[in-house]
């Protein structure tokens, strides 16, 4: 059954208090207690507040993943992360360059219209990371912890739906060394080690950590070899030097290589679904990275100076004329599109700088505060060369360079009220200024023009922030109530499809967001298990749209209002020792509201329709066994590991028009091994049960739908050793 493009319901206080009052559990007794501790859940730090805390002390929706249960879940990268994560949808378009977040029905629509069309900011160890380079290669993580809601207080511009809080592994004073393999199905071949150690006893440490990681392609080409298929690398580096007890220096530096053979678009209406018909489609992305992050504790407070630069380079060449697509489309023959007569040839090189200087209180000052000072640059430099036979805007070369500039001073400070009650508020105030400059050089299509030039200068100074109460009912349960104003700059679109015909392209609009939060955070059984709890609302003003006209086959930047409500759950359970069961609820009604006639005569986009590409729910259920190996027969000296988890991701519709849908579905996932002290082996399954589904979709015309097809079922084994 189809779901409703509109709802008419509204988030009221009595729901939002309704699920705020399941999580407000009593705590158990002492003698329960005392009989629990010794099988309780493992204790979590987060620094999703700049600090390390409690995260049951964060007044604010999120999910904390840590290094174990990457690993034990074969977590390789953003897109696996997502589905475990309420509420957040990963979108790309084949390749690792598209790949952009939304959280709780917020974020680009359809997809980016820039670097700087972004909801979701990616940070690794305090940096942020740049927009086409942010879908990274899980490596050495110790910790992903993912925010709901605007973060624009901490974490600055373009984090008005959340963030991502990436801390990767630093080098300990004890030598480490491991290496792990996989092989499977598909061409599934990965390759890690680590080294770690002390290079000067007491006061220098070192480690290093490799991945090879490769597949081969899952979708049939007539005219070449199966797409789908990426060989990978990643590298990061870490020193750290302590000078003295009270100071820390830490240099980070990462790589990594992107090689795929994308998908693409496949046409859905077809007999040999997901056969495809392209001549070419090559995508490389090459990025490296350095962070510099220097703290010194005075005893009151901590100094921290984070300092971080990136670079991204993307070269993609891809065949814009699927053959079965084209066909569909135009009622011609699969073969009269063969010839390479529509094609893009893209390059991009991405370059950011980032500077923070950041005060702490101390963790034992009864008042909790950070104050500091950012700024932040970016450039990407483009050059587009487009031919079609069909559509003029998508013919000519296009060289665009757009800059961007930020400064910011932030503050956030949590007092205690009264006994059990906290007050935290936030704010920063932000300047930014951007620059375009972008010239257009035709190929003599018809209708366009020789040459073109544009160029401008944009400023934008705006406010965002935070404000919360949070009430300890017991020591080990708590609800808060949260609202926040999330903000993002307008600018240019990194593609300007008017230039073939002279004419200017227009910047589209800044978009401000208001959220709501009602929450409860609970621990209970003595630390066996956990429940957080979350409903929300979110009101989003003149959000970034990049709408496609089918009827030009074109993208063109435009504005639209967005109303998002829902709520989430998540919880843990150690059912008894070493048996623990893990899970994760959303739900989000997210819906475009003040639609202008201009735009729905062009798109189909129409207030009440559902946001593109939001699932109504998502969900995960996981029961995970790690124990002595004598349950099963083993000697004692074995141990085993039993994973098994479930991932929902319902229906959504992948355009604005709400006139293609994708289906919901569920994903099994498994692995089971045997581990001694230094080393383990195991078999793991992804997609189990091989369901076939689309990640993402695209109206091409009347009963014409390109989807972008996932990969199937893959097994296989795996093996590490530590010493």
């Amino acid at each position: 059954m189809r779901p409703p493009k509109k709802n008419a319901h509204r988030p009221t206080p009595l729901l939002l208090a309704a699920i705020v009052a399941c999580g407000a559990m009593p705590g158990t007794g002492r003698a329960e207690e005392a009989a629990s501790a010794a099988i309780a859940l493992p204790e979590i730090s987060v620094t999703a507040r700049k600090r390390q805390e409690n995260p049951r002390d964060v007044p604010l929706s999120l999910t904390v993943v840590d290094g174990q249960t990457l690993e034990d879940a074969r977590i390789n990268s953003s897109e696996d992360l997502f589905r475990s994560v309420p509420n957040m949808v990963s979108n790309d378009l084949g390749d690792s360059r598209a790949t952009y977040y939304t959280i709780r029905g917020i974020g680009p629509v359809t997809q980016p219209l820039g670097p700087d069309d972004s909801s979701v900011v990616t940070y690794v160890d305090g940096i942020p990371q740049p927009f086409f380079g942010s879908d990274l290669i899980y490596l050495d993580i110790d910790r992903a912890e993912v925010l709901r809601g605007p973060q624009g207080t901490l974490y600055g511009r373009n984090s008005a739906a959340g963030a991502i809080n990436i801390t990767t592994r630093k080098p300990g004073t004890e030598p480490e060394f491991s290496l792990r393999g996989e092989i499977g199905g598909d061409g599934t071949r990965s390759i890690q080690g680590v080294a770690s150690g002390a290079l000067v006893p007491g006061r220098l440490a070192a480690r290093l950590a490799l991945k090879q990681w490769s597949a081969d392609g899952y979708v049939p080409n007539l005219y070449g070899s199966d797409r789908g298929d990426h060989r990978n690398f990643a590298g990061r580096g870490s020193l750290v030097l302590t000078p003295s007890d009270r100071t820390t220096v830490t240099l980070g530096l990462a790589g990594e290589s992107n090689k795929q053979n994308p998908v693409g678009w496949v046409l859905r209406q077809q007999a040999d679904y997901p056969e495809q018909a392209s001549t070419v489609n090559k995508a490389d992305r090459r990025s490296a990275g350095a962070a510099l992050t220097v703290a010194h504790d005075f005893g009151w407070g901590t100094f921290t100076s984070a300092t971080g630069a990136n670079r991204v380079v993307n070269e993609l060449l891809t065949d814009d004329h699927e053959g079965k697509s084209f066909s569909a489309l135009f009622g011609l023959p699969v073969a009269f599109f063969r010839p390479q007569t529509d094609f893009s040839d893209w390059t991009e090189t991405e370059t950011s700088f980032n500077q923070e200087f950041r005060l702490n209180s101390a963790a034992s000052s009864m008042v909790s505060w950070v104050a500091g000072l950012n700024y932040a640059h970016s450039h990407l430099d483009t050059r587009y060369t487009n031919q079609s036979a069909f559509f003029a805007s998508t013919n000519g070369t296009r060289d665009v360079d757009l800059t961007a500039n930020s400064a910011s001073a932030f503050g956030e400070v949590t007092v205690p009220v009264m006994a059990r009650l906290k007050a935290t508020g936030g704010l920063r105030f932000n300047h930014d200024w951007k620059r375009y400059a972008s010239t257009f050089t035709g190929n003599g299509f018809p209708g366009t023009v020789a040459g073109f030039h544009q160029s401008g200068d944009l400023t934008y100074n705006y406010v965002t922030g935070r404000a919360s109460l949070a009430y300890d009912i017991t020591d080990t349960s708590n609800v808060y109530a949260t609202v926040s104003r999330g903000y993002k700059a307008g600018g240019f679109p990194r593609f300007p499809t008017d230039a073939a015909f002279g004419q200017a392209t227009a910047p589209y609009k800044s978009a401000t967001y208001w959220t709501y939060e009602l929450g409860s955070k609970n621990e209970f059984l003595g630390g066996r298990a956990r429940l957080n709890l979350a409903g929300f609302f979110t009101k989003a003003r003149n959000e970034q749209l990049y709408a496609y006209n089918p009827r030009t086959a074109t993208f063109q930047p435009a504005n639209v209002d967005v109303r998002s409500y829902g709520f989430e759950a998540e919880g843990a359970l150690r059912v008894t020792s070493g048996l623990d069961l893990l899970g994760g609820f959303g739900y989000t009604v997210s819906d475009l509201e003040n639609v202008a006639a201009s735009l729905s005569a062009t798109t189909a986009a129409a207030s009440g329709n559902a946001t593109p590409n939001v699932p109504r729910m998502n969900a995960s259920l996981a029961l995970q066994y790690r124990g002595d190996g004598a349950a099963i027969g083993l000697p004692s000296r074995f141990g085993t590991l039993g994973r098994l988890e479930v991932q929902h991701q319902g229906h959504r519709y992948a355009d604005v028009g709400s006139q293609t849908l994708l289906k919901g579905y569920q994903l099994v996932n498994a692995r089971v091994g045997v581990e001694l002290e230094n080393a383990d082996l195991y078999l793991f399954a992804n997609n189990l049960f091989d369901r076939k589904y689309a990640t993402q979709g695209n109206h091409l015309g009347p009963n014409v739908d390109a989807v972008l097809p996932a990969r199937g079922r893959v097994i296989g084994v795996g093996a590490g050793v530590r010493f």
